[in-house]
């Protein structure tokens, strides 16, 4: 079978693969286009296996937000794309491949991968030629009452969404009110908290980490004949401390350490005059455990 020069380039563009590659799928596939993109992405699913224990610190979160008419964000979809260098994850192709998956899970509202997704990873890694992995996807949506808020670190490093519900849902369309707000995104992004107040921390966890504490004091020698009252407050004050940096309401705010987010909360509210409530957040970054 004769393979056309327009063909092979028409593959080349569409897939990234080499010439040759082109070729042999098209050959195989009778120089239907589609069977022979397939055969070249089972290929390079195969490919990518054999790099798959490669490090990825590198990448991109890639974020997409669906608008009400002149207002916040209504929703938005993240997804976290790594891969093994900096200068893949400045490729054009790289970046609107992170954009499309954070698009298809806004979409499709997901909160795991579809079918759609692995194969938009599976071709940019064959394109790439790196170990390319989704790292994790997120997809938030705000009613009525609601107010979201989101934001992209730098070239795509971090991303984050925050959903607030007020009382009065009048005050969101104050452009000062909002811009407080996106404070609190930036805090999510800079401090990544996993609870959003201390009542929302799981029982389970709380005691997993006193015995953590406990242990900890135990191997320690300055603690060896330390009273039970004395080793109880220590623990309790390292889990203060822990919930201090895992519950967004218990930390410091970024931009003053001597408040507390909860308090830069109550100040927003205040100047909106109505009850403000945090109900949600989502926060996705690349090159962190």
């Amino acid at each position: 079978m004769i393979v056309s020069i327009e063909s092979l380039k028409a593959l080349r563009e569409i897939t990234g693969a080499g010439m040759m590659d082109c070729k042999k799928a098209l050959m195989e596939a009778g120089g239907d286009q589609e069977a022979a993109r397939v055969l070249i992405v089972e290929w390079g699913l195969a490919t990518s296996a054999k790099r798959a224990d490669r490090e990825t610190r590198e990448g991109r979160v890639g974020l997409a937000v669906a608008s009400a008419v002149a207002g916040p964000p209504s929703a938005a979809g993240l997804a976290a794309l790594a891969c093994e260098t900096d200068f893949v994850a400045r490729n054009g192709y790289y970046v609107e491949a992170a954009n499309a998956i954070a698009s298809r899970v806004l979409e499709g509202r997901l909160s795991s991968p579809d079918s759609g997704v692995e194969g938009l990873v599976s071709e940019i890694a064959l394109r790439m030629k790196e170990n390319i992995v989704l790292k994790g996807i997120g997809f938030i949506e705000a009613d009525a009452h609601e107010c979201l808020d989101t934001y992209l670190h730098g070239e795509g490093s971090i991303a984050a969404a925050l959903r607030i519900r007020a009382e009065d849902p009048a005050c969101f369309r104050d452009p000062a009110i909002r811009a407080l707000l996106h404070d609190l995104s930036l805090q999510v992004a800079a401090r990544a908290p996993r609870f959003i107040g201390q009542s929302d921390v799981p029982p389970s966890l709380l005691d997993e980490k006193r015995h953590e504490f406990r242990e900890e004091l135990a191997a320690d020698p300055k603690f060896a004949e330390k009273g039970e009252a004395l080793l109880a407050n220590v623990v309790e004050g390292k889990l203060r401390k822990f919930i201090s940096t895992q519950c967004l309401l218990e930390q410091s705010f970024i931009k003053d350490e001597a408040l507390g987010v909860g308090a830069f909360l109550a100040t927003i509210q205040e100047q909106a005059g109505t009850a403000l409530r945090v109900t949600g957040f989502l926060r996705l970054a690349i090159g962190e455990e």
